[in-house]
């Protein structure tokens, strides 16, 4: 299975701003980072089906395994794009599936019919970026706020 995810700490450049500022909200640093990522499945989603290599081995399957979920797990915030698994096991077999997918996404020098690679990479990694911009301008004005 392709799976991508983000992780944000200190380290992450530029971002130390965002971090101190959502340990300083808590609560309402937790909600806007939900909020925010929560929107991303349905922005890349539709993008990454849009773009997944569709080919007569797979007749479509890879495309229509593609989904994402959003997990909220104490002050930690997560959201996960994958494509493949057990949606394809009845049509290429269980190792079979998971490799199938990770080359279809990894792989630029394949040609296809319709879609290409980094069908998942590409749209999650600007929806991702948005988001996180996003959140940058939240906190900002959920600071701002508290300060008054």
């Amino acid at each position: 299975m392709t799976l991508l995810h983000i992780k944000i700490d200190e380290k992450s450049d530029g971002l130390g701003h965002v971090i101190s500022q959502m340990r300083q909200l808590g609560a309402a640093g937790t909600r806007i980072l939900k909020t925010r990522f929560a929107a991303v499945p349905g922005i890349v989603v539709p993008q990454a089906k849009a773009g997944a290599p569709v080919d007569d081995e797979d007749g479509g399957q890879l495309r229509d395994s593609i989904a994402a979920k959003v997990s909220v797990k104490g002050g930690r915030v997560s959201v996960a794009v994958y494509a493949g698994g057990a949606a394809l096991v009845p049509f290429l077999g269980r190792r079979r599936a998971n490799v199938y997918a990770i080359v279809q996404e990894t792989d630029y020098t394949i040609k296809h019919k319709h879609g290409h690679a980094g069908f998942l990479n590409r749209p999650f990694t600007a929806a991702a970026l948005a988001a996180i911009e996003g959140v940058r301008a939240d906190l900002d004005a959920e600071v701002a706020n508290a300060g008054r």
